[in-house]
């Protein structure tokens, strides 16, 4: 589902119950599946991953090939890039850069 002023660019895909809505961003190879919603002025780019019941809000971005996933909240103006995974319970906060071979549960 993709509403409000969300946008999805290039070969970026939203797919099966995903939703991306209020002014967020999918672009790239980026991918945002399962039951993930990306809101808020967040954006999803490169080869990042947003699946499961992760949430990404605020102005977070997930960038390179990140994966946030499981129950995952990436929220305010945090930064995922790199190689790094967001899993499980895992919250990514306000102003937090997390970057690399990083992994969170």
């Amino acid at each position: 589902w993709v509403f409000g002023e969300a946008h999805i660019y290039a070969n970026a895909r939203v797919y099966g119950n995903a939703w991306a809505f209020e002014n967020a961003r999918v672009f790239g190879e980026a991918h945002v599946a399962e039951n993930a919603w990306v809101f808020g002025d967040a954006w999803v780019a490169g080869d990042a991953q947003v699946v499961g019941e992760a949430r990404v809000t605020g102005s977070a971005h997930i960038a390179e090939r990140a994966w946030v996933m499981g129950n995952a909240l990436v929220a305010g103006n945090a930064y995922v890039g790199g190689d790094a995974r967001i899993t499980d319970y895992a919250r990514v906060a306000e102003g937090e850069y997390i970057s690399g071979e990083a992994r969170s549960f």
